[in-house]
């Protein structure tokens, strides 16, 4: 049986767009989760119940990927070469009997959408491979879809084509984005449409995620914290506290909540206000709230741009990235932020500070 689609899917983000898809085309679709995120099998099973998709198959990857484990690097590149000589039977492990897709979505060489597409190159089955949005990385690193040296030369001995070279059409919610930061590429890009935020749409995503209204922000601050323990240079992180509580005195403490990182194992600071649910993917969050009165705050995060990108909400941006120095910042610079706020209608709503005191002096005028 052809089946029109499948989505491969390792993350939230990935699901949401995946649902959000397949209900604006109205495809008969099948989704492949990879538990690569907390709560994947509960959230598969509350996906299962909603119907969406015409089967939703959660992809147990324990026996599959066992090679990970290796400290050796080259025994878990013999990992992966056994795994494609015996393709056959992994993809039997997991894939359903007798269907075939006629278009595979996958959003990076995450393993499982790797194999299930090396495994059709294999059968010479005729089929689309298209890649879908998985946030900064998929503008700014096209790495994420090519594969290494090694891995590009096994794929060819035993498939004679890769998993890249297949690939050449991305669907991202920002073609724009993308171009502003890839001038040259020969991609095939499609613009992914805004996600919806009606009632239904949200309604269906908060039951899926388990958002209640507790979760809920009210504040009008939203501080999206970074990692500092091995990431702020020496001497950052009094500036970024510094930076913290002039724009909790700004807009007063009791307006402003920060969503920490997700590892940072610090203490949180009684003045403060902390997002307590983390288990809730933050683009349901901010379907939950009101982006035109938001302020985002961060040193660098896929999360400060996702209401322009997918919601096309432009709230008020402070990127402190320019006055913090990271080694992620110091490594990759600051294009992206500088291509999104190239996006933003009012560029005044996107300030990038390189100060301390540019940063007070825009609170002061704003």
């Amino acid at each position: 049986m052809i089946i029109d689609s499948c989505f491969v899917v390792t993350t939230p983000f990935q699901i949401i767009t995946a649902i959000d898809l397949t209900l604006h085309h109205k495809t008969e679709t099948d989704l492949f989760i990879v538990p690569q995120f907390k709560n994947a099998e509960d959230v598969a099973k509350r996906i299962a119940e909603t119907n969406v998709f015409r089967r939703v198959i959660y992809v147990n990857t324990d026996s599959i990927e066992k090679y990970k484990k290796n400290k050796s690097r080259l025994l878990r590149h013999l990992g992966i070469a056994r795994n494609y000589l015996g393709i056959e039977t992994v993809i039997s492990s997991f894939y359903p009997k007798d269907i075939r897709y006629s278009n595979i979505y996958i959003s990076s060489k995450a393993n499982i959408g790797r194999l299930m597409v090396l495994y059709y190159l294999k059968m010479n089955y005729d089929f689309k491979v298209i890649c879908f949005d998985d946030g900064e990385a998929s503008y700014d690193n096209i790495d994420i879809i090519r594969p290494t040296k090694l891995d590009r030369i096994l794929q060819r001995l035993c498939f004679k084509r890769t998993v890249y070279e297949k690939a050449e059409d991305l669907l991202l919610y920002s073609p724009d984005l993308f171009f502003k930061l890839n001038k040259s590429s020969s991609f095939h890009i499609s613009a992914i449409p805004p996600i919806r935020t009606d009632e239904e749409f949200r309604g269906l995503m908060n039951f899926i995620f388990g958002f209640s209204e507790s979760d809920t922000i009210k504040e009008r601050v939203i501080i999206l914290d970074i990692l500092k323990e091995g990431n702020l240079l020496d001497g950052e992180e009094k500036k970024l506290l510094d930076a913290y509580e002039m724009i909790c005195s700004h807009y007063g403490e009791n307006d402003v909540i920060i969503k920490r990182h997700p590892r940072d194992k610090g203490e949180e600071k009684p003045i403060y206000r902390y997002f307590k649910n983390y288990s809730i993917p933050f683009e349901v969050v901010l379907m939950n709230m009101d982006l035109n009165k938001t302020v985002i705050v961060s040193v660098g995060t896929t999360a400060l741009v996702l209401p322009k990108l997918l919601f096309g909400v432009q709230p008020r941006v402070l990127y402190l990235g320019k006055m913090i120095k990271t080694k992620q910042n110091t490594k990759i610079g600051h294009s992206y932020y500088e291509a999104c706020k190239a996006l933003y209608d009012c560029a005044d709503l996107f300030f990038m500070p390189e100060s301390i005191d540019e940063l007070s002096d825009y609170l002061k005028e704003n």
